[in-house]
């Protein structure tokens, strides 16, 4: 029976949770849902000749609900546990010697001149590419740019297996690579040696990696960078509040912003630079944090935007 309970209750525990973030606060029980905004409301500080004209609810994307959908199938118990790559698996090098064989590389025009080098299958638990399969990927994967054409060729002199920094959801890891050493070019060539099977690819938006998420040593808590309310400044520079939605699943953490914005008349002879209408970025770098307590340990889970899109989650 005392099992029977047990069991129950961890049931529970990973199904869809939420917590309200208001300052520090507390997980709200398990299979419940709420949001709401975070410390108080905003003067509006709208100048003369402009009146408030309502709100608008921007979010970084999607919806608390649907995000974690998008991540339902991750490995979170798998070990090691999957690389999620933010950044690029084909790294370096670091200046070339001329325009042309800078467009050489960029239009991936290189040519093997040193023997590939066996190596083994597996490394750190990870599964290996081959160094001719990473060859191929360097080969064949879409360049930077596109210039004038070039009859430049880029020359492979050394090919070794080595470790280089790669961005993940988990902060910068050093992961398994095959360094690639070209002939009067500054700075190496790394290509990602964990081989796809081992990474887990994901359909959100990429390319906005710049939310981050501080955890506890414990795993229990996350902090971020949020801004609960801004007061105007003047007409270009409008009021809002933020709130910030906390939905745990067993494989993510949740971290969805909501902003409410005031729209304000301008003056007849104002007018606002694009940047300073575009919504409000509340995370990173805001003059403030929000500590936020987990119903469990963060453990495997990958904690994302309401888009699905993953925080970098490190301690660095």
């Amino acid at each position: 029976m005392r099992h029977r309970s047990m069991r129950a209750r961890l049931a529970t525990a990973l199904s869809l949770l939420a917590v309200v973030v208001a300052g520090c606060a507390e997980p709200t029980p398990p299979g419940h849902q709420a949001s709401t905004a975070v410390s108080g409301t905003p003067s509006s500080g709208t100048p003369a000749s402009g009146t408030p004209s309502g709100g608008t609810t921007s979010s970084r994307g999607g919806s608390a609900v649907t995000a974690p959908r998008m991540w339902a199938s991750f490995p979170v118990a798998a070990n090691p546990r999957p690389i999620i790559l933010l950044g690029e698996a084909i790294v370096g090098p670091e200046a070339f010697p001329d325009g042309d064989s800078k467009l050489a590389f960029l239009e991936r025009r290189v040519r093997l001149a040193a023997s590939l080098p066996t190596s083994p299958t597996v490394r750190g638990g990870y599964p290996l590419l081959t160094a001719r399969q990473a060859f191929d990927q360097l080969r064949s994967s879409p360049g930077i740019a596109k210039g004038p054409p070039t009859t430049a060729t880029v020359v492979i002199t050394d090919v070794a297996l080595a470790d280089h920094n790669f961005l993940t959801d988990r902060g910068t890891q050093s992961l398994p690579a095959w360094r690639m050493r070209l002939r009067d070019v500054t700075g190496d060539v790394y290509v990602l040696a964990v081989a796809p099977s081992a990474r887990y690819s994901f359909s959100s938006e990429r390319g906005l990696y710049d939310a981050l998420a501080i955890p506890s040593a414990d795993g229990r808590q996350l902090t971020i960078n949020f801004i609960a309310d801004h007061r105007s400044t003047g007409p270009c520079d409008p009021a809002y509040t933020s709130s910030l939605q906390v939905v745990e699943t067993h494989t993510t953490v949740v971290l969805a912003v909501a902003i409410n914005r005031e729209l304000v008349t301008l003056p007849p002879n104002v007018v606002c630079p694009a940047v300073a209408i575009a919504p409000p970025k509340p995370i990173p770098g805001a003059p403030g944090t929000r500590t936020i307590t987990l119903a469990l340990p963060l453990g495997g889970r990958v904690v994302v935007d309401s888009r699905g899109t993953p925080y970098i989650v490190t301690a660095d």
